[in-house]
């Protein structure tokens, strides 16, 4: 249906994690790089890529059938969040904390200096749904302690994602080179 050439990659990423490497690929062919090297930028971003997020109610989850209301009930009492990845491309709750302080110091930035120490290059994007000051704070404590990463934000997951997961959330994604 469609002429020239057509590459398939499994980025085992979610949407936001998808535009992120998109966004990569398109800055490559603007800055006229040759088809193997924008396939090559693809293959890696792919390979090289994670998404984290966590919400600060569970009451959409609860509505959408995903949590019973006595774990939304009890998590929601314990403002407890989970936290959510994506692991071999299905979204999987990995770790739950009381805090965001938490998520972010140990969950987020940890995470993300490890990957700094294997990488040349870290794109990060930070997703934040009413949660501004939060996306603010997870800029400034990587900034810190990164200096080959490259950050940019956004507040738009989706409609599916939105249905299933409310407006009150962030979250990360991250591809390396």
């Amino acid at each position: 249906m469609v002429e020239g050439n057509i590459h398939i990659f499994d980025s085992k990423v979610a949407a936001y994690g998808v535009e992120l490497i998109v966004m990569k690929v398109i800055d490559a062919i603007n800055q006229n790089k040759s088809n193997e090297e924008v396939i090559e930028k693809a293959q890696t971003l792919s390979m090289n890529s994670h998404v984290l997020f966590t919400l600060t109610t569970l009451d959409h989850v609860v509505r959408g059938g995903r949590v019973s209301r006595v774990a939304g009930l009890i998590g929601n009492t314990l403002k407890i969040k989970p936290v959510i990845e994506m692991v071999e491309g299905k979204l999987e709750v990995t770790k739950k904390s009381r805090t965001n302080k938490k998520i972010i110091d140990k969950f987020i930035v940890e995470d993300l200096v490890e990957q700094s120490l294997k990488h040349k290059q870290l794109y990060l994007r930070i997703i934040s749904l009413n949660q501004k000051e939060i996306a603010l704070e997870i800029e400034n404590k990587v900034k810190e302690r990164i200096s080959n990463i490259e950050i940019t934000h956004t507040d738009y997951i989706g409609p599916v994602f939105s249905y299933h997961l409310g407006d009150e959330g962030y979250g990360i994604t991250w591809s390396a080179e």
